[in-house]
């Protein structure tokens, strides 16, 4: 699973466009996210909801998801680290305590050179209770 993950990371910086342009800045302010995964046990996992990033490396997250066939919301917290690359590498933690280590990659910015945010990214992710899953964000204008 590494090697796949680590191979995918290659892939997309190999195609990034903005490469040299990122840092912890460039995931500032609020992003919508949408998921898909599976537990080590097969179960599926589903999610949606929102992050709220500082542009200072930490930032706060809540949502609404479905887990072993329960739906829940759920909110926590985040750190992360943006390199250069546009490659962030986070970890999330929850209020019900779950772990999940996060890697996202920032595939669009703000056209304008001043501001160089992100609009999207594609992220994968692993959990501290066995689930692994992939999913999108996109920045939220206005009001979510």
């Amino acid at each position: 699973m590494n090697k796949i993950l680590l191979y995918l990371c290659m892939m997309l910086i190999a195609f990034n466009s903005f490469a040299g342009v990122c840092n912890n800045g460039s995931l500032k302010g609020a992003y919508s996210y949408s998921l898909i995964g599976m537990t080590d046990t097969g179960y599926g996992i589903f999610g949606a909801g929102q992050l709220n990033s500082k542009g200072n490396g930490t930032g706060t997250i809540s949502g609404i998801g479905s887990y072993f066939g329960v739906t829940s919301t759920g909110s926590g917290s985040f750190t992360y680290s943006v390199s250069a690359l546009c490659v962030t590498t986070g970890t999330i933690t929850t209020t019900n305590g779950v772990k999940t280590t996060f890697w996202l990659y920032l595939d669009r910015m703000d056209a304008s050179p001043a501001v160089k945010v992100a609009y999207h990214g594609n992220l994968v992710a692993k959990n501290s209770v066995g689930s692994s899953f992939s999913g999108m964000i996109d920045k939220v204008d206005g009001k979510f």
